[in-house]
């Protein structure tokens, strides 16, 4: 079984909420059961369970190690979509190994977010899932102009550009990939972009996608352009 740890650097790891619930009630786990435990920032660890209580497991860490991971992409930024869609988009980005999330307020984002308790468990559970070694990090920027303030060099997948290019014509390696929210972006933004010298637009040959698959999709093109 794989568990989360935020700290592997003690000989022990005190273990508690939904974990302990799924290795005592789901997986029927118990006391001297192996596990591989994760802290989310690259390290890795086997551990023993030592105590299973109702509200705590006690894993004794062993052969703890750090790995590099793999990123189908660096960064993936967002205008922030439905609350329902946002969850989905981070377990995918948690899944394919993205390291930043970037969620950005634009004018047709359909609530202005505040990260909720939820997330991180959706975030965690994605990362024992997936065996990723990396918790994304979540960053919020209230308005476009503040995200493109970090320079940095971005795909932005667009139905709405009339300057954006084809992804067959896409050269050199990009961090971030851009997508918009559900209603896309409004005319003052679409300017804001057009204006950037670290944007390429890519325009997609497929129907109109809600936000979810869109980032599915847009990460699954974007890492073969690496």
């Amino acid at each position: 079984m794989n568990l989360f740890s935020e700290n592997l650097d003690l000989t022990t790891t005190h273990i508690e909420g939904d974990q302990v619930h799924h290795f005592r009630n789901v997986l029927r786990g118990k006391v001297t059961d192996k596990v591989k435990l994760f802290d989310g920032k690259g390290n890795l660890a086997q551990g023993v369970v030592e105590k299973a209580s109702k509200r705590e497991l006690v894993v004794r860490v062993e052969n703890k190690e750090s790995v590099a991971g793999f990123a189908s992409m660096e960064q993936l930024t967002i205008g922030i979509p439905k609350k329902e869609y946002l969850e989905s988009i981070l377990r995918t980005a948690t899944q394919t190994g993205v390291r930043t999330v970037n969620l950005v307020q634009t004018q047709y984002s359909p609530w202005v977010f505040k990260k909720y308790a939820r997330l991180d468990k959706i975030l965690i559970s994605s990362l024992l899932q997936s065996e990723n070694p990396f918790l994304p990090e979540l960053r919020l920027f209230d308005s476009i102009e503040s995200f493109l303030q970090l320079g940095h060099k971005t795909l932005l997948f667009s139905t709405e550009l009339q300057e954006a290019i084809d992804i067959q014509q896409v050269e050199g390696k990009f961090e971030n990939i851009f997508i918009g929210p559900e209603g896309g972006f409004h005319q003052r933004e679409l300017e804001i972009f057009n204006s950037s010298d670290h944007i390429t637009s890519v325009r997609l040959s497929a129907p109109i996608m809600k936000a979810e698959t869109a980032a599915s999709y847009c990460l699954g093109l974007a890492s073969l352009l690496k």
